[in-house]
């Protein structure tokens, strides 16, 4: 498990005295990172959370104690921090037409029963995985393929808070970028920012993340 940063990443995550969180167990961590402040009149913060789910067929007591960590670490986030986390969710969400839901409309209809474990649990916690909530081909849901039946899988999410969807402008799978058998994810957020000179706030812009999940 862990998290790669680059250059200015790193630089924003040092701006945010290198917080990080390795207390919840093998398969969490998270960083917290912020926006330099010159760029804006506060601080914008971004709080990353890397999981990696037990398969599907662990004992109920296993994913018990993931989902246990999981929203254990989510705590650690403040409530003003954008949450993101990227996931090996082990687990197939389906789609869901109802307004406000943990889930989007689009995406691979499969749901198995680890997946109606991964949306209790968003849906307790006000969490929506964002790589449903975007109009895509079919191939840009998959990622993963058993290597038995040849079935494709979407079982890797970025997952935020659901009143911070609207700072996520896409999510989908990419070509693959490294050796896995798991098909990498991005998400890309855009933040409206005021530029500020001499305390006298300027002009507006936009500023653009993509953030990466692979699993190799």
């Amino acid at each position: 498990m862990g998290i790669l940063l680059s250059p200015s990443v790193y630089n924003a995550w040092t701006k945010a005295d290198k917080e990080i969180h390795t207390c919840f167990g093998s398969r969490i961590m998270a960083i917290r990172h912020k926006i330099p402040p010159s760029f804006q009149t506060s601080h914008i913060h971004l709080f990353l959370i890397s999981a990696y789910a037990p398969i599907s067929s662990a004992s109920s007591q296993s994913w018990a104690d993931y989902y246990t960590n999981l929203f254990n670490c989510t705590t650690k986030a403040r409530t003003s921090d954008i949450l993101i986390i990227g996931s090996d969710c082990n687990a197939s969400l389906g789609t869901s037409s109802l307004i406000n839901d943990s889930i989007g409309r689009f995406g691979l209809t499969k749901l198995n029963d680890s997946g109606k474990g991964l949306l209790g649990f968003l849906q307790r916690n006000e969490l929506a995985a964002i790589t449903t909530f975007f109009l895509k081909p079919i191939h840009k849901y998959v990622t993963w393929i058993s290597n038995i039946t040849g079935e494709p899988h979407q079982i890797d999410h970025f997952i935020s808070r659901k009143n911070q969807r609207c700072y996520f402008s896409d999510a989908c799978a990419i070509d693959a970028i490294c050796k896995s058998d798991h098909i990498p994810i991005i998400c890309v957020i855009n933040l409206k920012v005021k530029r500020q000179r001499s305390n006298i706030v300027s002009s507006a812009c936009s500023l653009t993340f993509t953030f990466t999940f692979i699993l190799s």
